[in-house]
């Protein structure tokens, strides 16, 4: 068996390392609230978006498209968002 230096090895899991990056999302208030760049990152159980404050945010989905949706939401339109989903209750 071949075993390969360290320094190969390194450099490999560098390489892993910097593909699984993801390009930030900007996502954009629906009701004049502002927009957000965010960064993105692969965590355990799918991807999170890094909001203002340096917190982590779980995305809904597992595409970045479902994390502009989170952010605008949870964030940007926080407010807005509750009262349609309590006009919907009614």
């Amino acid at each position: 068996m071949r075993r390969l230096p360290l320094l190969s090895i390194l450099l490999l899991s560098w390489s892993v390392e910097a593909a699984d990056r993801l390009k930030p999302v900007k996502a954009c208030s629906a009701y004049g609230n502002g927009c957000l760049v965010a960064p993105l990152r692969q965590a355990r159980f799918g991807l999170q978006a890094q909001i203002a404050s340096g917190t982590w945010i779980d995305c809904r989905g597992n595409q970045p498209i479902d994390c502009k949706d989170t952010i605008r939401d949870d964030v940007l339109d926080f407010w807005e968002t509750q009262n349609d989903k309590a006009l919907i209750l009614r």
